[in-house]
């Protein structure tokens, strides 16, 4: 089973993930594809993220 300890909540850089071996998940490539669609859709993201 994979440990969900590792998906962090509340942190807000990247070098924390880096130092802290935690899990980053990157779905750059999916928003493109939602870019396809015609009909409006929202998308959020964690504040103060980047």
């Amino acid at each position: 089973m994979t440990d969900l300890t590792k998906l962090p909540l509340s942190i807000t850089s990247f070098s924390q993930f880096a130092a802290n071996s935690m899990i980053y998940v990157d779905k750059t490539d999916l928003v493109a594809n939602l870019a396809r669609f015609r009909n409006p859709f929202f998308l959020s993201r964690p504040r103060r993220f980047g």
